[in-house]
């Protein structure tokens, strides 16, 4: 009886170690989106885009240094619902995924962290928030906070898409922060202006 509660518990300990052993991702990687599509007819208007897999355009870094440049992502199926952007809102934002069976899932968390950081007539840059839950060649590690910042552009009828992986998460800057840069930057130049003038 004594043999087996010590049997038991050293598996216990051994299967908790296991979980405790198991590392964050540390690493980055680029790919882009093929055959896409938007719902309206500039970057500006449009605000649902669709891929229908993806291809790893840079070799990985860090713990993603085993995905290399040419590796195709392809979605669940049906491919109709692969990769699908609504940039909506944040909450909408969240449904976006994507999936390679040999090395892991993006899924973009609802947060309020999603966003639209620049939308034109031919340019969208978006910035998602989610987890990168591994599998296959990565399956040790935990899944791990991590970002997507995509880059569309429109150039005539062709849409190009353009994804880069962080993890852990890159924060991207509030709005606030881009303006008390500027206001550092002329508050900078002003003081420095003033100086000269006193020198002189």
């Amino acid at each position: 009886m004594k043999t087996r509660i010590a049997i038991a518990i050293v598996s216990l300990l051994m299967l908790s170690g296991v979980r405790t052993n198991a590392a964050d991702l540390n690493g980055s990687f680029a790919f882009t989106g093929l055959n896409a599509t938007k719902n309206g007819t500039s970057l500006l208007d449009s605000t649902i885009f669709t891929f229908t897999s993806y291809l790893t355009t840079t070799t990985g870094t860090g713990d993603y240094a085993g995905i290399t440049t040419g590796t195709f992502w392809d979605g669940p199926n049906p491919p109709a619902v692969t990769g699908v952007l609504d940039i909506t809102s944040p909450a909408t934002m969240g449904g976006f995924s994507i999936t390679n069976a040999s090395f892991g899932t993006f899924v973009a968390s609802n947060t309020a962290q999603n966003q639209v950081v620049n939308q034109s007539t031919n340019f969208l840059d978006v910035y998602l928030r989610g987890m990168f839950t591994p599998s296959g060649t990565l399956s040790g590690f935990n899944a791990t906070d991590t970002s997507v910042r995509i880059s569309i552009n429109l150039s005539g009828d062709s849409i190009s898409a353009a994804y880069t992986l962080n993890t852990p998460a890159v924060n991207v800057p509030e709005p606030s922060t881009y303006v008390l840069g500027a206001i550092a930057t002329l508050v900078t130049g002003f003081v420095a202006r003033r100086r000269r003038r006193a020198t002189i």
